[in-house]
């Protein structure tokens, strides 16, 4: 098992013996090297040694009331989604950051990159956002208007990354809600 802690969603992703060339990108030293600007996607791995998955974490868990509005606003309306805007440039600076490392890494870590750009080239692509509500404490109307905002988001985010992965392997997924989980019991996410 391999676990990475992501401060910036406060989740904790532990990946099982299924998963192979992980890597967190905030804690990556190549990443670090040459963002200049880019903002990359959270996690990216190998599931079954031949799908190529990229996530993205958020978690609006624990959020006071006062922001709830703002949370429901970044999802999405039927006008558009910024929070999927957001992780699909997150998802093409990952490709700019893959094939920038493929090119510029050190030889023992363009392996890594070169192998990388090839599942990108593949198209055996998954991309997940990991998004964390507290839609279990809400009720009535508002955890109604939860379960629709994220059923727009997924719609957008599909959307928006059909350049990249077939709908099919488009999710946003969640440990509160464990169908939408493709993972299963391979991918464990919990509140750090």
């Amino acid at each position: 098992m391999t676990t990475f802690q992501d401060k910036s969603s406060g989740l904790q992703f532990d990946f099982s013996e299924n998963w192979s060339d992980l890597t967190q990108f905030d804690e990556n030293p190549d990443v670090k090297k040459f963002a200049k600007g880019l903002s990359c996607i959270d996690f990216a791995g190998l599931f079954s040694k031949n799908k190529l998955v990229l996530i993205e974490a958020k978690n609006f868990k624990n959020r006071p009331a006062s922001e709830h509005q703002s949370i429901f606003e970044r999802l999405g309306s039927k006008e558009g989604s910024p929070l999927a805007n957001e992780v699909a440039e997150k998802m093409k600076d990952f490709i700019v950051f893959v094939s920038h490392l493929s090119q510029t890494s050190t030889v023992s870590e363009s392996e890594y990159w070169e192998n990388l750009r090839g599942h990108l080239l593949e198209k055996e692509i998954m991309c997940v956002l990991w998004l964390e509500t507290d839609n279990s404490k809400h009720e009535g109307a508002e955890g109604k208007q939860i379960f629709a905002t994220k059923g727009i988001l997924s719609d957008f985010l599909q959307k928006k990354l059909v350049w990249l992965a077939d709908a099919r392997n488009v999710f946003v997924a969640s440990q509160t809600n464990q169908l939408t989980n493709p993972f299963g019991e391979n991918l464990v996410v919990s509140v750090l």
